[in-house]
């Protein structure tokens, strides 16, 4: 049951013109919806004539939404009926504030600037409280650039914390995504890094909590102006935060439980990383001491509790709307968060564990395959798709090119074969000593990771089988590797067990889910040199199933593997298939075509800038990997700070 006590006022600003940014704002925008009251939503975007009129009034946008009965197997060996109903959701931005790439960026004169602060929007929600990149991940590094310079901009003047809704101070700030692949803190690194202005002091005014999804929560369409298909959530919604902190962690509860309607849905966020819950890969400290702090706090609030006092009772007490508004973390941090104090194994949880950059080049690679002209579809992917014989203008992705055995065989070789030993050996190398931070929660949804584990093909059990993790470990130590150190299981038929079933059953699945049997093929119809439609159709490569997915997912890999040593020839020769007869559809070179005496595969490829490997930011080995880990991903230094008081004291001033 909803509850009756009035929502807290939110401010959230959607950037970008997405699909996803259209299914929150007819969602959190939805009137009939008491649990909306008081949620201002600002939109961002280059697109406004998507969201405003010719007279700059929002436009509605309405969202049908599929609920599906079960999100955990959403089979159509069901009938429709039984598992599907439909709700339909209606609402329209707040504000909406236009941006392009040349704005000279003047103080108000930037959408950014006003979305951020409320000054000068068309609503009266005051600061924001969340920023939500609803974007594709190739759009992720030049957006954070502008937050990032606005943020800055405004810290300066002091404008990120005057609100008449925080009464004292102000509560952290969010930023992040809808959805942590290719590396998000990776990028918010970097985009904070090149705008810091030089008199930052190196600290912000108010907190700021880099935060984002493994998953993206929808999965949702538009094929008409004003309306979105919802057709399915994702049923796990798992975040990634940094700075991880008793105070950041309940206000990031507070806001994106909101954000993805957990009251309606009854899926509330967890929280990614070294503190997280057991179940997630973390040591189960960050819960406990979290709902120690709530108790705490409202003892305090109460007169009852005395500060320091270790008799605190757990109970049921929730953090959420308690520990959020404190001035400070005043309450004890768990022993994970210094030990990862920027996030860092959560978001590489996220990174290494999207499932799109599996399914979607996997099926592009499967499904765009000619047999009877293979020259042709191997050079920019067209096959036949004859109007008159199809039922749809373009395949179905999954329904249709899914259910090409080649397509779960490819990401059975991929998921599992050759990614899980590389979790495993980024396990060993930057999770603490016997913990499987990053690894625990690999594959997709919870019924499949479920069945991986019991049927004894874990990243820790793959991993060893393969060898590759001894292998690393030992060059790491200094071993030289003998012969009977390669890897001897290097077919994927060997690395996975029962891995025809598997193969079978992912293409099985994906083929026949209620959730995304009716999405189409990103492709065009090719047309004759008298511009009339043929039979023939190709993919569309500037689409994000190819940019984010191969760029932003396997590529990262791919860089990852290369860095760890692997030969990935022998050890990831699926993944390497894919992306390179994939890039040639692209007119791309984010690996070598082939072996090149004295040059690396990744490394070295021309377009590595287009990347998100960590060789396209600089990063070429473990030890660089570790310390880029530990920069701030969103651009504070507190040893500069720590330096400047020092410097300024009482002992140093009498001394100089």
């Amino acid at each position: 049951m909803p509850s009756k006590v009035p929502p807290r006022p939110q401010t959230t600003v959607l950037v970008g013109g997405s699909n996803g940014t259209k299914t929150l704002l007819a969602i959190l925008k939805d009137k009939t919806n008491p649990l909306n009251d008081g949620h201002v939503v600002r939109v961002v975007t280059r697109s406004p004539s998507q969201f405003v009129d010719s007279q700059g009034k929002p436009k509605h946008w309405k969202c049908n939404e599929q609920r599906i009965k079960s999100d955990l197997v959403p089979l159509t060996i069901f009938p429709e009926a039984l598992m599907t109903s439909w709700k339909t959701h209606l609402g329209a931005a707040d504000s909406v504030l236009a941006y392009s790439d040349d704005d000279d960026a003047e103080e108000f004169g930037d959408a950014f600037d006003k979305a951020l602060s409320g000054i000068g929007t068309m609503d009266d929600g005051g600061v924001a409280d969340c920023v939500v990149l609803c974007c594709p991940v190739y759009a992720h590094l030049p957006i954070l650039r502008r937050i990032a310079r606005s943020l800055y901009r405004l810290d300066r003047k002091g404008l990120l914390l005057k609100s008449a809704k925080f009464g004292g101070n102000a509560p952290p700030l969010l930023v992040g995504s809808l959805y942590a692949a290719g590396g998000l803190d990776w990028q918010s690194r970097v985009a904070f890094a090149k705008e810091r202005p030089s008199d930052f002091c190196g600290t912000w005014k108010r907190d700021l909590c880099l935060f984002g999804l493994k998953a993206f929560p929808f999965l949702t369409k538009s094929t008409e102006p004003g309306v979105v298909t919802l057709f399915g959530r994702f049923p796990e919604l798992l975040v990634a935060i940094s700075q991880p902190t008793p105070r950041a962690r309940a206000r990031a509860r507070v806001l994106l439980n909101r954000l993805l309607q957990a009251p309606t849905t009854g899926r509330y966020v967890e929280f990614l990383g070294i503190g997280g819950k057991e179940k997630v890969g973390g040591d189960g400290t960050a819960p406990v001491v979290d709902a120690a702090a709530a108790v705490a706090v409202a003892q305090m609030m109460q007169g009852t509790h005395k500060v320091g006092s270790s008799n605190v009772s757990l109970g049921k007490t929730s953090s959420a709307g308690i520990s959020d508004t404190l001035p400070s973390d005043i309450m004890a941090k768990p022993m994970a968060d210094y030990a990862d104090p920027t996030g860092s194994i959560g978001f590489m949880t996220c990174t290494m564990n999207a499932t799109n950059q599996w399914l979607h080049p996997c099926i592009m690679a499967a499904m765009f395959k000619d047999p009877k002209n293979p020259e042709a579809s191997d050079k920019d992917g067209r096959i036949p798709w004859p109007l008159k014989e199809k039922k749809t203008p373009l395949p179905r992705f999954y329904s249709d090119g899914a259910s090409h055995p080649e397509a779960g065989q490819l990401i059975t070789s991929i998921a599992c074969a050759e990614v899980y030993p590389l979790l495993d050996c980024m396990d060993a190398f930057l999770s603490p000593s016997g913990m499987r931070t990053i690894s625990s929660m690999h594959g997709g949804e919870p019924v499949g990771r479920a069945v991986v584990n019991a049927l004894g093909n874990s990243p820790a059990e793959i991993g060893e089988r393969s060898g590759l993790t001894d292998l690393v470990l030992k060059r790491a130590q200094g071993i030289p590797n003998s012969e009977e150190d390669l890897p001897k299981m290097a077919s994927s038929n060997d690395r996975v067990r029962l891995y025809n079933f598997f193969a079978f059953s992912m293409g099985f699945g994906l083929s026949h889910s209620h959730r995304i049997g009716h999405v189409l093929s990103p492709a065009e119809r090719i047309k004759d040199e008298h511009g009339n439609s043929t039979d023939y159709i190709r993919p569309i490569a500037t689409s994000r199933f190819f940019v984010d997915d191969l760029n932003h997912g396997l590529c990262v890999q791919l860089g990852l593997g290369e860095m760890f040593g692997f030969d990935l020839e022998r050890d990831m020769p699926a993944t390497l298939y894919v992306v390179r007869r994939l890039q040639k559809w692209m007119g791309k070179e984010f690996v070598l075509p082939s072996k090149q005496p004295g040059k690396k595969l990744v490394a070295d490829a021309r377009d590595l800038a287009e990347t998100s490997t960590p060789q396209g930011f600089g990063v070429n080995n473990i030890q660089e990997l570790r310390s880029f880990l530990q920069l701030s991903p969103i651009g504070e230094d507190t040893r500069l700070l720590a330096e400047q008081r020092v410097l300024q004291s009482p002992l140093m001033r009498s001394k100089l």
